[in-house]
This record gives structure tokens, C-alpha cells and sequence, in this order.
């Protein structure tokens, strides 16, 4: 990423250069898929607004949709990520599949354990999250409410399958 001295910047002209090279940065930070240099380029951007005089509200603008956009491209990334994992989820599941065709009650058995399992683990993690949250000095209420709703549905999934 290019080095910008804010200091040096005297002119608008100045200004709406250095915004074209950060938004130059910006979009083969994208196209090489880099998200350290994205997020740099987001901090930039972000100084860019506060050291701008007021003259250049139109090019602080600019420079908010542009951190925005580099959030999507974040976003997108994750995205991206998540259909591979869901990829991944969709093979799994014929395996699963297979294997209970192959020995349907040894596959259910396994399932089901795998599955008590899991949830035994997700039960320990909220039960954990509503600790931490409880401990802290101003403690989010509404986000107890969740952790609280979400450990409900587990023990009530829990408990029909068991």
C-alpha cells in the first residue's frame, strides 16, 4: 500500500490524489484477495476522513462507501467460505448416507450419540458464554435473554431426541 503523508496534503487536488491511490490500493487489494492489506486500506480510509479539512466532504463521501465496500469484499470472502463448508456439509451427508444404507441401526445409533454429543457441547459453550456474561460488570441483558433462549431450545431438542 502507498505510504500518504497527510501533513504534505495542501490542496483539494491533494487531497482527491491521495483517495485515488488509496482507492487504486484498495481494489488490487481486492482482486489479490489480500485481507490484512484490506483492512489496512479501511484504516487509512478512516484517517483520510479525520485529517481531510472540511473542503472535502465530497471526497469524505468517496471514502466511506469505500471502506464500506472493502467490508463487503470481507463479507463476500466469508461468504465464499461458509458455501465451501457447506460443500463440505453436502458430502459429509452422503457418507452419512451411505454408511446408513450400508447398516442402517449401527448408523442411527452412531448419529444419535454424535449428535447428543454435540449438543452436550453446545449446551457447555452457551452455559459458559451466560457465565462470562453474567461476570462482567454491565452485563448485556438482552443478550442473556438469547443465551438463555438459545440454552432452552437445546435442552428441549435434547430432550426429544433422547
Amino acid at each position: 500500500m502507498t505510504e500518504i503523508n497527510f501533513n504534505e496534503l495542501i490542496f483539494i487536488t491533494d487531497w482527491a490524489r491521495a483517495l485515488d491511490q488509496l482507492l487504486q490500493d484498495a481494489k488490487q487489494a481486492i482482486q489479490n484477495n489480500d485481507f490484512e492489506e484490506r483492512q489496512l486500506i479501511q484504516e487509512t480510509l478512516a484517517d483520510f476522513k479525520k485529517q481531510s479539512p472540511p473542503e472535502c466532504a465530497a471526497l469524505d463521501k468517496i471514502a466511506d462507501r469505500a471502506i464500506d465496500d472493502l467490508f463487503i469484499s470481507i463479507t463476500s470472502d466469508a461468504l465464499t467460505a461458509i458455501m465451501a463448508r457447506l460443500g463440505e456439509l453436502k458430502d459429509a451427508t452422503k457418507l452419512i448416507s451411505g454408511v446408513t444404507a450400508a447398516n442402517s441401526d449401527a448408523a442411527k445409533d452412531l448419529q444419535f450419540k454424535n449428535v447428543i454429543s454435540a449438543l452436550d457441547k453446545a449446551k457447555a459453550a452457551t452455559n459458559t458464554l451466560r457465565q462470562l456474561e453474567m461476570s462482567m460488570t454491565n452485563p448485556d441483558n438482552s443478550l442473556l435473554q438469547k443465551i438463555n433462549a438459545l440454552l432452552t431450545a437445546i435442552e428441549g431438542f435434547s430432550a426429544s431426541i433422547a
